[in-house]
């Protein structure tokens, strides 16, 4: 599973059922502060980022080059080289157990 904007990493999911509430993409459509944003929604793309790769256990974990990634983002980011005001959407998919 991948999470980041185009940014190769990996997502941790909840340890089951009732850890689902923890999970900050969806605790943030209550309280936004849950991933890294202000309590009005209003978010730096690059701090939601360090916020979620914080701590032991991260919930978007880079994979890859990840330090290259970062620095190429801080940088076109500081040079007002990104605009954010648009966003890519992606998907993933992961194969479903069979029944029986």
């Amino acid at each position: 599973m991948a999470g980041g904007m185009g940014w190769r990493s990996h997502l941790r999911l909840p340890d089951g059922p009732d850890n689902v509430p923890d999970f900050p993409f969806i605790k943030a459509l209550d309280d936004p502060r849950a991933i890294g944003a202000k309590p009005d929604g209003s978010a730096d793309p690059l701090a939601v980022l360090e916020h979620l790769t914080q701590g032991d256990k991260p919930w978007v974990r880079p994979a890859h080059f990840d330090r290259l990634y970062r620095l190429l983002l801080a940088e076109l980011h500081a040079a007002d080289g990104l605009d954010w005001s648009r966003a890519c959407v992606d998907t993933s998919r992961i194969r479903a157990k069979r029944r029986g």
